[in-house]
């Protein structure tokens, strides 16, 4: 093994919230330990008491990146290799934590272990009782623990001698000097996630019993999925993107400051403040007092304010957390990657406290931009570089350097594409991307994405095939559409971003026709380098490959795909076309806008009003919000007063291209249906895009919302097709399509029984 001498640890990164809080003893008493006390025997097990082996100051070299596999995904959601019969389990809280009975850890099968995986990811934290693992060989634990990752060597901690991949947490016999905690703190609680500064922090990890107090030095772990799910919408959305920095330096710091050791030079690294589990698809707060110092591009006040909220959070959430009971031969395992927990010393007998750790270390998470940006560390090179992250639900990504080996599929598929740009399709997609899935339907023309929720509201775009540079389609049936499946469409968007990528504004402003000018520093065009993006299908159930090429590295994603039945057509909210008994077309910014007043009164729903008799008008009020009622309506010319329980908008003309309201005799000439609020918001960002919205309604209320966005592309022109709402501005642009569709709420005041009309879409 290379190494290096050690020199002094560099000045700590700036950040003032969430210092590190030092506990860890290096004066081990090991005649206490090994001998016994008048009031305490001896060490159940001297072989794991610690030792600290580079007291020359020889380092380990830096942690080199490596490929991770999540069990998780491919486990087997009943569990039948790990919970067999005659096992308990039982809950810790409704909110985390579970305690397991009946189980032996080091018997279990490789299904078994994916399951384990799988589980702890549910639960976050599990308590297995009666395990055998302080009694076996620190090999065979070890062996067992690889299983879940590399193992990782904390770089400052004590470990059984000859074993530095075991991280020990040791109290001695008779030793208080904790105690001296509390002259400076009010209480020993220091939230953390393991070693969150390094490159690849861990993920399923384990922690076992050797000696415990009777009482006292528990561990309390939270839930941070939880803490993130309790954040408002609008909260989450701020967060969203926000990286930042997590430092090893002050731990090092406090090693060499106590006569420590540092085992390998401290290290710092970035990632996002909300990260996705890999196999349960579940988004997490990834942030903690003690290694989290700053969030990148704020200012250190702003930055402060921010994780000072976060880290109160996590501490007051009392109902989020879950509090674990140390008994002998008790193992727990929890994922890093989701929970944050604390020791609690609060014990004063000075009865030993003697705990093992077997860390594995897990994927690199990727969120937007942060690849390239951590391509920049001097710690990483882009040649001879191949690491693995999980990303998102359901893939496997991988980063080739020059000299090593493309996972790009080989051999014939059924499908590939290439772009030198994807902006367009990301553009698109992320208009949808209100759910965490996607149906993707790939055709002799083009792919078809749709995201729906519950069936009740429906996203989807079609991405032509002129889109693309080159478009390959060789069904081995011949068929004109492959069977459709389903993708996390999180990960597939990330992915794209890789491609640098960031001036997601359409060519013309609906409004103004300004253009942003803002582009990441980390882009791949202002790295000078040039990218294209593949994305292949190797056959019905294979991965959905995406290879991004940039100079010389390689960047692949495999996303999992999932069969499901029928296509778009069955799946589709039926539109009848030939029942139509709305048709409006206008600018989508009109629309935009009077969702955003009506937004402002919390409404629980919004009803669509519309006549074309002798005053045609259009209206949308919002109802049962908090703040009471509003409508914001369309009207030519009016002298009509506002109702005085309603808080109504300042009348505007009537601006749309087609307004037809082909109602039959009898409804009054009039259409009235509500929607649930929240469901038509989820259309918001293609609303924003959109130069123009056509919006139409069936006799049974489905409502249809049509947006053309106009998008500048390769070899664009204007949009000419048939069902479009026109043509694009101009020749370097092209009309792209993005249609919702919405059932409606069951209401006795809806009225609209319109007799068939034409179809213009």
């Amino acid at each position: 093994m290379a190494s290096t001498t050690a020199s002094p640890v560099p000045a700590t990164l700036p950040g003032r919230v969430g210092p590190y809080k030092e506990f860890a003893d290096t004066n081990v008493n090991r005649d206490n330990e090994l001998k016994g006390t008048d009031k305490f025997a001896a060490a159940t097990y001297p072989h794991y008491l610690p030792v600290w082996d580079n007291e020359k100051g020889v380092l380990y070299p830096p942690l080199e990146p490596f490929e991770h596999v999540e069990h998780g995904k491919d486990a087997d959601p009943s569990f039948p290799n790990l919970l067999k019969s005659g096992t308990t389990i039982e809950e810790l809280t409704p909110s985390i934590g579970a305690e397991v009975t009946g189980v032996q850890l080091l018997e279990l099968s490789d299904k078994g272990k994916d399951e384990l995986a799988l589980l702890v990811a549910q639960k976050k934290v599990v308590a297995f009782r009666d395990q055998n693992f302080a009694d076996v060989p620190i090999d065979q634990a070890l062996d067992f623990a690889r299983y879940f990752g590399r193992l990782h060597i904390h770089p400052t901690s004590g470990a059984p001698e000859g074993y530095p991949e075991v991280h020990l947490v040791h109290r001695g016999a008779d030793d208080k000097g904790f105690g001296g905690l509390l002259e400076t703190r009010t209480n020993s609680v220091a939230w953390h996630s393991d070693v969150t500064y390094e490159n690849q922090p861990p993920g399923t990890t384990f922690l076992y019993a050797l000696d415990v107090p009777p009482s006292g030095g528990d561990t309390i772990f939270v839930n941070q999925v939880k803490a993130y799910e309790r954040l408002s919408p609008a909260f989450r959305e701020r967060l969203a993107g926000l990286k930042a920095v997590h430092s090893g330096f002050e731990q090092a710091t406090a090693a060499q400051n106590r006569g420590g050791t540092v085992r390998r030079a401290p290290v710092s690294s970035i990632h996002p403040l909300v990260r996705t589990h890999p196999a349960t698809g579940e988004k997490a707060l990834y942030i903690n007092p003690q290694f989290t110092r700053y969030i990148v591009g704020f200012k250190q006040e702003e930055s402060d304010a921010i994780l000072q909220f976060l880290y109160n959070h996590i501490a007051l959430s009392q109902d989020l957390q879950a509090r674990v009971r140390w008994r002998p031969r008790t193992v727990v395992v929890w994922d890093n990657r989701v929970t944050a927990h604390s020791a609690l010393f609060d014990w004063e007998d000075g009865a030993r406290r003697h705990i093992a750790r077997i860390t594995p270390q897990a994927e690199r998470f990727l969120s937007t931009g942060l690849f390239v940006l951590g391509r920049s560390l001097p710690s990483q090179s882009l040649y001879g570089l191949v690491a693995s992250v999980a990303f998102g639900f359901g893939a496997v990504f991988t980063i080739c350097g020059v000299g090593t080996r493309s996972h790009d599929m080989d051999g014939p598929v059924v499908f590939s594409a290439v772009s030198t740009s994807v902006r367009q399709l990301q553009v698109l997609l992320r208009c949808i991307a209100f759910g965490p899935k996607a149906e993707v339907q790939i055709t002799s023309t083009g792919i078809r994405f749709s995201v729906d929720e519950a069936r009740v509201v429906q996203g989807a775009t079609f991405i032509e095939k002129s889109l693309f540079s080159s478009y390959d389609f060789n069904p081995e049936d011949g068929s004109a559409a492959l069977p459709p499946f389903e993708i996390s469409i999180s990960a597939f968007l990330d992915t794209l971003q890789i491609l640098g990528i960031s001036d997601l504004t359409p060519a013309r402003n609906q409004i103004g026709g300004f253009a942003s000018s803002y582009n990441n520093a980390f882009s791949t065009p202002s790295l000078g380098l040039a990218g294209t993006c593949r994305i292949s299908y190797a056959q019905v159930g294979a991965p959905l490959c995406i290879t991004i090429q940039e100079g010389t590295v390689t960047t692949t994603c495999q996303l999992n795909t999932y069969g499901i039945p029928g296509g778009y057509e069955e799946t589709a909210i039926p539109l009848d076309r030939q029942a139509i008994c709305l048709k409006i077309i206008m600018r989508s910014t009109w629309l935009h806008d009077a969702i955003n007043e009506l937004a402002g009164t919390h409404p629980t729903s919004v009803i669509l009003n519309a006549s074309e008799r002798s005053a045609p008008f259009f209206a949308l009020e919002g109802k049962g919000g908090p703040f009471g009622d509003a409508i914001v309506d369309y009207l030519p010319e009016s002298k009509t007063e506002p109702t005085p329980s309603l808080s109504r908008s300042k009348k505007r003309p009537l601006v749309t291209e087609t307004f037809s309201v082909p109602a039959p005799p009898g409804s009054h000439g009039r259409v009235k249906q509500r929607y649930k609020f929240d469901l038509i918001k989820k259309a918001d960002k293609a609303m924003a895009l959109a130069s123009k919205v056509s919006i139409r309604q069936d006799q049974q209320g489905v409502l249809s919302l049509q947006f053309m966005v106009e998008l500048s592309g390769p070899g664009a022109s204007s949009a000419e097709k048939e069902g479009t709402l026109g043509g694009a501005g101009s020749a370097a642009d092209k009309a792209y399509f993005i249609d919702f569709s919405f059932l409606p709420l069951l209401d006795e005041d809806s009225d609209c029984e319109g007799s068939e009309g034409d179809d213009f879409l």
